[in-house]
């Protein structure tokens, strides 16, 4: 079988020729594409926007920049990421099984193009999916880590909770965040210097600036908490909430994010409403118990790269195979 990824419609800047071999590749979807292709022996393409060039990882796993999305070979499953799909592409593969992973608020605005599977983040997004793409099978994917990237790190926990973010965006909960840490807080800012933070003078916050995602465990294991809390309405599945779960990091998340309630349980945290006392109180119960906890156990069990590759491709077979 051979399969397609079209990842990227629009080029991005990031230097994507440093890819050399499969582990130099920082990208979840590109990896998890691979790993599911892998469990097929199917032959396997990730196309991306740019001027054409191919890189060969393995005699099966081949990423290439094209200007013209598509094969001139049968593809019997296409994989598309993004917000609005690749028409010429999806009109070139009309018979292909079609697998749709959309980002961020595409739930709401992406047109139905035949899709066969659409994966979402969030259980509270399967009504949306079921009405917008009539006829897909809908199924909830909580997104992986890259595991070679993000694991523990042995370090001195000399932070309270970190909050990872890069985007400027009080969408993001920045002030919501601010408002409700108790004075004293230790905190670990991981991303630029930021103006909520730089004005709570009633907490200890260090910065690390922008870093390599490669950087990030050294770093973000030295808390003991981490918090994930945008508001819902742009974001969906932040990347970074598997990324501490498969640190060993419990979290605390809002429920205004849309995320699959898989992630959060006794065993990796909590999900917290917008009452100030709730949360400070659910934050003093896990700064206590972070050392106790098996978060990255319960990850590994229950999604990681490997797991997620393996529901994705027993989905995608029982409905090609039926």
């Amino acid at each position: 079988m051979n399969a397609l990824f079209l990842r990227y419609g629009k080029p991005v800047k990031v230097d994507w020729t440093a890819w050399r071999t499969l582990a130099d590749c920082d990208d979840m979807w590109i990896r998890l594409f691979f790993a599911t292709a892998e469990l097929g022996g199917w032959n396997a393409t990730v196309q991306m926007c740019g001027k054409p060039q191919t890189t060969r990882f393995t005699p099966r796993q081949t990423l290439q920049w094209t200007e013209r999305f598509g094969l001139d070979d049968k593809v019997d499953v296409l994989w598309v990421r993004g917000r609005y799909g690749y028409p010429p592409a999806l009109d070139r593969h009309k018979s292909a099984y079609k697998v749709f992973l959309p980002c961020g608020s595409a739930i709401d605005v992406a047109p139905d193009r035949g899709f066969d599977l659409v994966c979402v983040d969030s259980e509270m997004q399967i009504h949306a999916a079921a009405q917008r793409f009539k006829g897909a099978r809908i199924m909830v994917l909580p997104k992986p880590a890259i595991g070679d990237i993000f694991k523990p790190v042995r370090t001195q926990k000399d932070r309270d909770v970190v909050f990872n973010c890069h985007r400027l965006d009080d969408f993001k909960g920045y002030s919501w965040l601010v408002e409700r840490l108790p004075a004293g807080t230790k905190v670990l800012r991981i991303g630029p210097k930021d103006r909520w933070f730089a004005a709570a003078q009633h907490l200890d916050v260090e910065w690390t600036g922008k870093i390599d995602i490669r950087d990030v465990p050294a770093q973000a294991c030295r808390a003991k908490v981490g918090v994930v809390c945008d508001d819902g309405k742009w974001d969906s599945g932040p990347r970074i909430l598997p990324e501490f779960l498969a640190m060993n990091i419990p979290v605390i998340v809002r429920n205004t994010v849309r995320a699959s309630r898989m992630y959060v349980g006794p065993e990796t945290g909590a999900w917290v409403d917008d009452n100030v006392a709730r949360f400070q109180a659910t934050l003093k119960y896990l700064l206590h118990d972070a050392a106790f906890m098996r978060t990255r156990d319960y990850y590994v069990d229950h999604m990681s790269l490997s797991v997620t590759a393996n529901r994705l491709h027993r989905a995608i077979t029982e409905d090609v195979v039926t």
